[in-house]
Protein backbone atom coordinates (compact mmCIF):
# COMPACT_ATOMS: atom_id res chain seq x y z
CA UNK A 1 0.00 0.00 0.00
CA UNK A 2 2.79 2.35 0.83
CA UNK A 3 3.94 2.20 -2.55
CA UNK A 4 1.02 2.69 -4.30
CA UNK A 5 0.58 5.60 -2.31
CA UNK A 6 4.09 6.75 -3.58
CA UNK A 7 3.45 5.67 -7.13
CA UNK A 8 0.29 8.17 -6.93
CA UNK A 9 2.63 11.22 -6.09
CA UNK A 10 3.14 11.35 -9.61
CA UNK A 11 -0.24 10.71 -10.96
CA UNK A 12 -1.18 14.09 -12.21
CA UNK A 13 2.43 15.12 -13.74
CA UNK A 14 0.42 18.28 -15.85
CA UNK A 15 0.54 19.79 -12.50
CA UNK A 16 4.34 20.32 -13.22
CA UNK A 17 4.08 21.45 -16.90
CA UNK A 18 1.28 23.67 -16.58
CA UNK A 19 2.92 26.39 -14.45
CA UNK A 20 5.19 27.17 -17.06
CA UNK A 21 2.47 27.49 -19.84
CA UNK A 22 2.58 31.50 -20.14
CA UNK A 23 6.64 31.37 -20.18
CA UNK A 24 6.95 28.92 -23.08
CA UNK A 25 5.13 30.91 -24.81
CA UNK A 26 6.45 34.76 -24.25
CA UNK A 27 10.28 33.37 -23.68
CA UNK A 28 10.85 30.55 -25.37
CA UNK A 29 8.40 30.06 -28.45
CA UNK A 30 6.36 33.23 -29.21
CA UNK A 31 6.16 32.38 -32.31
CA UNK A 32 3.23 29.56 -31.38
CA UNK A 33 -0.30 30.75 -30.18
CA UNK A 34 -1.29 29.97 -26.72
CA UNK A 35 -3.80 27.09 -28.17
CA UNK A 36 -0.93 25.29 -29.60
CA UNK A 37 1.22 25.49 -26.22
CA UNK A 38 -1.90 24.54 -24.69
CA UNK A 39 -2.04 21.51 -26.57
CA UNK A 40 2.02 20.63 -26.56
CA UNK A 41 1.66 20.37 -22.96
CA UNK A 42 -1.67 18.12 -22.57
CA UNK A 43 0.11 15.68 -25.66
CA UNK A 44 1.14 13.51 -23.10
CA UNK A 45 -2.47 12.36 -22.06
CA UNK A 46 -3.51 11.58 -25.98
CA UNK A 47 -0.30 9.41 -25.80
CA UNK A 48 -1.20 7.76 -22.43
CA UNK A 49 -4.53 6.48 -23.86
CA UNK A 50 -2.19 4.68 -26.34
CA UNK A 51 0.05 3.56 -24.33
CA UNK A 52 -2.70 2.22 -21.78
CA UNK A 53 -4.41 -0.07 -24.51
CA UNK A 54 -1.35 -1.63 -25.74
CA UNK A 55 -0.29 -2.42 -22.14
CA UNK A 56 -3.63 -3.81 -21.57
CA UNK A 57 -3.12 -5.95 -24.88
CA UNK A 58 0.18 -7.05 -23.86
CA UNK A 59 -1.25 -8.02 -19.87
CA UNK A 60 -4.05 -9.96 -21.87
CA UNK A 61 -1.66 -12.21 -23.57
CA UNK A 62 0.59 -12.68 -20.94
CA UNK A 63 3.34 -10.49 -22.16
CA UNK A 64 3.73 -8.04 -19.61
CA UNK A 65 2.96 -8.39 -16.06
CA UNK A 66 1.37 -5.18 -14.16
CA UNK A 67 4.64 -4.99 -12.53
CA UNK A 68 6.38 -4.49 -15.27
CA UNK A 69 4.49 -2.58 -16.89
CA UNK A 70 4.35 -0.30 -13.90
CA UNK A 71 8.23 -0.35 -13.70
CA UNK A 72 8.83 0.69 -17.41
CA UNK A 73 6.51 3.60 -17.32
CA UNK A 74 7.80 5.54 -14.53
CA UNK A 75 11.76 4.60 -15.64
CA UNK A 76 10.22 6.47 -19.34
CA UNK A 77 8.52 9.30 -16.67
CA UNK A 78 11.68 10.53 -15.23
CA UNK A 79 13.57 10.08 -18.87
CA UNK A 80 11.12 12.80 -20.06
CA UNK A 81 12.87 15.06 -17.15
CA UNK A 82 16.04 13.67 -17.94
CA UNK A 83 15.70 13.88 -22.12
CA UNK A 84 14.57 17.68 -21.03
CA UNK A 85 17.34 19.18 -18.90
CA UNK A 86 20.01 18.53 -22.21
CA UNK A 87 17.50 19.25 -24.97
CA UNK A 88 15.01 21.74 -25.10
CA UNK A 89 16.05 24.57 -27.54
CA UNK A 90 13.73 23.68 -30.03
CA UNK A 91 10.00 22.96 -30.01
CA UNK A 92 9.77 19.49 -31.54
CA UNK A 93 12.05 18.47 -28.69
CA UNK A 94 9.30 19.37 -26.02
CA UNK A 95 7.18 17.12 -28.11
CA UNK A 96 9.49 14.40 -28.10
CA UNK A 97 9.77 14.81 -24.30
CA UNK A 98 5.85 14.99 -24.00
CA UNK A 99 5.77 11.49 -26.03
CA UNK A 100 8.22 9.60 -23.66
CA UNK A 101 5.91 11.33 -20.68
CA UNK A 102 2.67 10.13 -21.81
CA UNK A 103 3.39 6.57 -22.85
CA UNK A 104 4.92 6.08 -19.57
CA UNK A 105 2.13 7.29 -17.67
CA UNK A 106 -0.31 5.37 -19.63
CA UNK A 107 1.71 2.45 -18.70
CA UNK A 108 1.42 2.85 -14.92
CA UNK A 109 -1.42 4.29 -13.77
CA UNK A 110 -4.15 2.16 -15.02
CA UNK A 111 -2.08 -0.80 -13.96
CA UNK A 112 -1.03 0.57 -10.08
CA UNK A 113 -5.13 1.22 -9.79
CA UNK A 114 -5.88 -2.11 -10.85
CA UNK A 115 -2.93 -3.51 -8.17
CA UNK A 116 -5.08 -1.69 -6.04
CA UNK A 117 -8.90 -3.43 -6.74
CA UNK A 118 -7.49 -6.70 -6.63
CA UNK A 119 -5.52 -6.59 -3.77
CA UNK A 120 -8.04 -4.80 -1.34
CA UNK A 121 -12.00 -5.89 -0.60
CA UNK A 122 -14.66 -3.61 -1.27
CA UNK A 123 -15.03 -2.33 2.08
CA UNK A 124 -11.04 -1.52 2.34
CA UNK A 125 -11.21 -0.34 -1.31
CA UNK A 126 -12.44 2.83 -0.55
CA UNK A 127 -10.19 3.79 2.11
CA UNK A 128 -7.23 2.76 -0.52
CA UNK A 129 -8.75 5.00 -3.49
CA UNK A 130 -9.28 7.55 -1.01
CA UNK A 131 -5.77 7.69 0.13
CA UNK A 132 -4.28 7.03 -3.03
CA UNK A 133 -6.70 10.15 -4.08
CA UNK A 134 -4.67 12.07 -1.78
CA UNK A 135 -1.54 10.86 -2.49
CA UNK A 136 -2.11 11.92 -5.84
CA UNK A 137 -3.36 15.55 -4.79
CA UNK A 138 -0.09 16.28 -2.10
CA UNK A 139 1.70 15.05 -5.33
CA UNK A 140 0.13 17.86 -7.21
CA UNK A 141 1.04 19.66 -4.56
CA UNK A 142 4.81 19.08 -4.76
CA UNK A 143 4.89 18.93 -8.71
CA UNK A 144 3.16 22.32 -8.91
CA UNK A 145 4.62 24.95 -5.74
CA UNK A 146 8.52 23.78 -6.59
CA UNK A 147 7.71 23.81 -10.77
CA UNK A 148 6.72 27.25 -10.32
CA UNK A 149 9.41 28.39 -8.71
CA UNK A 150 11.80 26.89 -11.14
CA UNK A 151 9.89 27.94 -14.16
CA UNK A 152 10.95 31.61 -12.51
CA UNK A 153 14.47 30.80 -13.49
CA UNK A 154 14.18 28.12 -16.40
CA UNK A 155 11.25 28.19 -18.69
CA UNK A 156 11.49 24.53 -18.68
CA UNK A 157 11.44 23.96 -15.28
CA UNK A 158 8.88 22.36 -14.56
CA UNK A 159 9.83 19.45 -16.56
CA UNK A 160 12.54 19.11 -14.53
CA UNK A 161 9.90 17.12 -11.79
CA UNK A 162 9.68 14.55 -13.70
CA UNK A 163 12.88 13.00 -12.54
CA UNK A 164 10.64 12.00 -9.33
CA UNK A 165 9.88 9.04 -11.00
CA UNK A 166 13.35 7.88 -11.55
CA UNK A 167 13.31 6.78 -7.69
CA UNK A 168 9.80 5.94 -7.26
CA UNK A 169 10.89 3.40 -10.16
CA UNK A 170 13.43 2.29 -7.64
CA UNK A 171 11.26 1.50 -5.11
CA UNK A 172 8.17 -0.26 -7.13
CA UNK A 173 11.46 -2.67 -8.90
CA UNK A 174 11.82 -3.63 -5.22
CA UNK A 175 8.17 -3.68 -3.48
CA UNK A 176 5.82 -4.16 -5.99
CA UNK A 177 4.72 -8.49 -5.66
CA UNK A 178 6.47 -10.58 -8.17
CA UNK A 179 3.77 -11.43 -10.75
CA UNK A 180 4.33 -14.34 -13.28
CA UNK A 181 4.33 -13.23 -17.26
CA UNK A 182 1.24 -15.66 -17.87
CA UNK A 183 -0.52 -13.78 -15.37
CA UNK A 184 -3.20 -15.07 -12.64
CA UNK A 185 -5.52 -18.04 -13.60
CA UNK A 186 -8.61 -15.00 -13.98
CA UNK A 187 -6.38 -13.28 -16.35
CA UNK A 188 -5.83 -16.72 -18.59
CA UNK A 189 -9.01 -17.60 -18.87
CA UNK A 190 -12.17 -16.42 -20.57
CA UNK A 191 -12.49 -12.42 -19.83
CA UNK A 192 -16.02 -11.40 -18.51
CA UNK A 193 -17.22 -8.11 -20.90
CA UNK A 194 -17.00 -4.73 -18.92
CA UNK A 195 -20.36 -3.80 -17.74
CA UNK A 196 -22.06 -0.56 -19.37
CA UNK A 197 -22.03 0.51 -15.80
CA UNK A 198 -18.37 0.91 -16.64
CA UNK A 199 -18.75 3.28 -19.30
CA UNK A 200 -21.44 5.01 -17.76
CA UNK A 201 -18.98 6.12 -14.46
CA UNK A 202 -15.55 6.49 -16.55
CA UNK A 203 -17.69 9.04 -18.81
CA UNK A 204 -18.78 11.15 -16.48
CA UNK A 205 -16.41 10.91 -13.31
CA UNK A 206 -13.17 10.68 -15.77
CA UNK A 207 -14.14 12.06 -18.96
CA UNK A 208 -16.25 14.75 -18.40
CA UNK A 209 -14.75 15.73 -14.96
CA UNK A 210 -10.89 15.94 -15.88
CA UNK A 211 -11.51 17.64 -18.70
CA UNK A 212 -13.20 20.98 -17.32
CA UNK A 213 -10.71 20.32 -14.09
CA UNK A 214 -8.11 20.75 -16.44
CA UNK A 215 -9.15 23.68 -17.39
CA UNK A 216 -8.37 25.44 -14.05
CA UNK A 217 -4.11 24.91 -14.46
CA UNK A 218 -4.07 24.97 -18.20
CA UNK A 219 -5.21 28.46 -17.99
CA UNK A 220 -3.90 29.70 -14.48
CA UNK A 221 -0.69 31.35 -15.49
CA UNK A 222 -2.37 33.14 -18.49
CA UNK A 223 -4.91 33.94 -16.17
CA UNK A 224 -2.70 35.78 -13.49
CA UNK A 225 -0.47 37.26 -16.64
CA UNK A 226 -3.33 38.92 -17.76
CA UNK A 227 -4.56 40.43 -14.47
CA UNK A 228 -1.58 41.88 -14.13
CA UNK A 229 0.05 39.84 -11.18
CA UNK A 230 4.04 40.18 -10.39
CA UNK A 231 6.05 36.70 -10.78
CA UNK A 232 2.76 35.29 -12.51
CA UNK A 233 4.65 32.00 -13.34
CA UNK A 234 5.47 31.50 -9.58
CA UNK A 235 1.85 32.29 -8.31
CA UNK A 236 0.55 30.20 -10.90
CA UNK A 237 2.38 27.69 -9.11
CA UNK A 238 1.23 28.28 -5.86
CA UNK A 239 -2.43 28.22 -6.77
CA UNK A 240 -2.04 25.04 -8.60
CA UNK A 241 -0.52 23.55 -5.25
CA UNK A 242 -3.12 25.50 -3.29
CA UNK A 243 -5.85 24.00 -5.45
CA UNK A 244 -4.13 20.30 -4.99
CA UNK A 245 -3.32 20.49 -1.31
CA UNK A 246 -7.58 20.85 -0.80
CA UNK A 247 -7.80 17.67 -2.74
CA UNK A 248 -5.59 15.96 0.12
CA UNK A 249 -7.43 17.49 2.33
CA UNK A 250 -10.54 15.66 0.88
CA UNK A 251 -8.74 12.73 0.57
CA UNK A 252 -7.93 11.60 3.74
CA UNK A 253 -12.22 11.92 4.46
CA UNK A 254 -13.54 10.16 1.29
CA UNK A 255 -14.03 7.13 2.97
CA UNK A 256 -16.24 8.38 5.56
CA UNK A 257 -18.20 10.36 2.65
CA UNK A 258 -18.15 7.84 0.50
CA UNK A 259 -19.90 5.19 2.78
CA UNK A 260 -22.36 7.91 3.63
CA UNK A 261 -23.46 9.80 0.17
CA UNK A 262 -21.59 7.04 -2.80
CA UNK A 263 -22.03 7.79 -6.37
CA UNK A 264 -23.38 11.27 -5.32
CA UNK A 265 -19.90 13.08 -4.40
CA UNK A 266 -19.64 12.50 -8.22
CA UNK A 267 -22.32 15.13 -8.48
CA UNK A 268 -20.92 17.18 -5.57
CA UNK A 269 -17.25 17.31 -7.04
CA UNK A 270 -18.79 18.89 -10.51
CA UNK A 271 -20.45 21.56 -8.22
CA UNK A 272 -17.17 22.27 -6.36
CA UNK A 273 -15.78 22.89 -9.63
CA UNK A 274 -18.34 25.26 -10.68
CA UNK A 275 -18.11 27.62 -7.68
CA UNK A 276 -14.27 27.42 -7.36
CA UNK A 277 -14.39 28.45 -11.34
CA UNK A 278 -16.62 31.65 -10.30
CA UNK A 279 -14.38 32.97 -7.78
CA UNK A 280 -11.17 32.67 -10.10
CA UNK A 281 -13.30 33.91 -13.10
CA UNK A 282 -15.10 37.13 -11.69
CA UNK A 283 -12.67 38.43 -8.81
CA UNK A 284 -10.08 38.74 -11.15
CA UNK A 285 -8.40 41.64 -9.20
CA UNK A 286 -8.80 40.16 -6.09
CA UNK A 287 -5.88 37.57 -5.86
CA UNK A 288 -7.00 36.00 -2.20
CA UNK A 289 -10.41 35.05 -3.77
CA UNK A 290 -8.56 33.82 -6.90
CA UNK A 291 -6.84 31.73 -4.09
CA UNK A 292 -9.52 30.90 -2.43
CA UNK A 293 -11.48 29.36 -5.40
CA UNK A 294 -8.42 27.25 -6.15
CA UNK A 295 -9.19 25.79 -3.02
CA UNK A 296 -12.62 24.83 -3.49
CA UNK A 297 -12.35 24.07 -7.04
CA UNK A 298 -9.78 21.36 -6.11
CA UNK A 299 -11.90 19.22 -3.44
CA UNK A 300 -13.77 18.08 -6.31
CA UNK A 301 -10.58 16.04 -7.59
CA UNK A 302 -10.47 13.25 -4.63
CA UNK A 303 -14.81 13.14 -4.72
CA UNK A 304 -14.99 12.74 -8.46
CA UNK A 305 -12.40 10.02 -9.33
CA UNK A 306 -11.90 7.78 -6.02
CA UNK A 307 -15.42 7.44 -6.40
CA UNK A 308 -15.55 6.84 -9.71
CA UNK A 309 -12.96 3.74 -9.47
CA UNK A 310 -14.84 2.51 -6.62
CA UNK A 311 -18.05 2.68 -8.38
CA UNK A 312 -16.67 1.64 -10.95
CA UNK A 313 -15.14 -1.35 -9.01
CA UNK A 314 -18.41 -2.93 -8.13
CA UNK A 315 -19.26 -4.36 -11.48
CA UNK A 316 -15.49 -6.37 -12.39
CA UNK A 317 -13.68 -8.94 -11.30
CA UNK A 318 -9.66 -10.05 -11.87
CA UNK A 319 -10.23 -10.95 -15.20
CA UNK A 320 -11.53 -7.57 -16.50
CA UNK A 321 -10.20 -5.17 -14.15
CA UNK A 322 -6.98 -4.00 -15.71
CA UNK A 323 -9.25 -3.42 -18.80
CA UNK A 324 -11.64 -1.22 -16.82
CA UNK A 325 -9.06 0.43 -15.57
CA UNK A 326 -7.32 1.43 -18.64
CA UNK A 327 -10.45 2.22 -19.50
CA UNK A 328 -10.98 4.64 -16.67
CA UNK A 329 -7.14 5.99 -16.12
CA UNK A 330 -6.00 6.47 -19.68
CA UNK A 331 -8.75 6.06 -22.54
CA UNK A 332 -10.70 8.58 -20.50
CA UNK A 333 -8.58 10.66 -18.49
CA UNK A 334 -5.72 11.05 -21.48
CA UNK A 335 -8.75 11.58 -24.08
CA UNK A 336 -9.80 14.20 -21.61
CA UNK A 337 -6.50 15.57 -20.26
CA UNK A 338 -6.02 16.45 -24.47
CA UNK A 339 -9.17 17.57 -25.63
CA UNK A 340 -9.39 20.36 -22.46
CA UNK A 341 -7.51 22.75 -24.95
CA UNK A 342 -8.98 22.22 -28.17
CA UNK A 343 -12.36 21.46 -27.27
CA UNK A 344 -13.17 24.17 -23.81
CA UNK A 345 -10.09 26.44 -24.87
CA UNK A 346 -11.28 26.38 -28.43
CA UNK A 347 -14.71 27.37 -28.01
CA UNK A 348 -14.18 30.19 -25.63
CA UNK A 349 -11.75 31.22 -28.09
CA UNK A 350 -14.25 31.39 -30.81
CA UNK A 351 -16.75 33.37 -28.45
CA UNK A 352 -14.56 35.66 -26.57
CA UNK A 353 -10.79 34.97 -27.82
CA UNK A 354 -8.19 35.05 -25.19
CA UNK A 355 -10.41 36.07 -22.22
CA UNK A 356 -9.84 33.93 -19.25
CA UNK A 357 -12.20 35.56 -17.53
CA UNK A 358 -14.86 34.10 -19.93
CA UNK A 359 -13.26 30.91 -19.87
CA UNK A 360 -13.45 30.34 -16.06
CA UNK A 361 -17.33 31.22 -16.25
CA UNK A 362 -18.12 29.76 -19.07
CA UNK A 363 -16.80 25.93 -17.39
CA UNK A 364 -18.08 26.78 -14.69
CA UNK A 365 -21.87 26.68 -15.84
CA UNK A 366 -20.88 24.07 -17.57
CA UNK A 367 -19.87 21.91 -14.70
CA UNK A 368 -22.70 22.67 -12.50
CA UNK A 369 -25.10 21.95 -15.50
CA UNK A 370 -23.72 17.99 -15.65
CA UNK A 371 -23.77 18.02 -12.10
CA UNK A 372 -26.86 18.41 -11.64
CA UNK A 373 -28.02 16.14 -14.15
CA UNK A 374 -25.79 13.13 -12.93
CA UNK A 375 -27.03 13.55 -9.52
CA UNK A 376 -30.97 13.12 -11.32
CA UNK A 377 -29.57 10.44 -13.26
CA UNK A 378 -28.11 8.87 -9.90
CA UNK A 379 -31.64 9.32 -8.32
CA UNK A 380 -33.10 7.26 -10.92
CA UNK A 381 -30.88 4.54 -10.55
CA UNK A 382 -31.19 4.30 -6.89
CA UNK A 383 -35.05 4.16 -7.97
CA UNK A 384 -34.10 0.75 -9.99
CA UNK A 385 -32.42 -0.66 -7.38
CA UNK A 386 -29.25 -0.09 -8.45
CA UNK A 387 -26.43 0.07 -5.63
CA UNK A 388 -25.33 3.81 -5.25
CA UNK A 389 -22.66 3.40 -2.26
Amino acid sequence: MATILLVALVHVPQMALTPGIARIKTDAFPEYSLLVIQSAVTLPCLLSVVSGIVSAVLIRFGKLTRKAATVIGLALFGAAGLFTLFFHAHFFQLILAGLMLGWGTGMFVPNITSILIDNFDERDRKLASGLQGASASFGGIVLSFFAGLLVTYLWYGGYLMLLLGLPICAVCIANLPAQKASGTEAERGPRRKLPIDVLYFSSVASFLFVMMFASFSNNLSSHFQAAGIVNYSAMAGIGIAINMFSGFLMGLFFNKLSMRYGDYLIAAAFVFLAAGFFLVGVFTHVLPLMLVGAFISGMAICLATPQGIVSMSRYVDESNSFFATMLFNCVMNGMAGFLSAPVLTGITQLIAGDDTVFRYNFIALLALAIGLAFAWSIARRAKRGAVWR
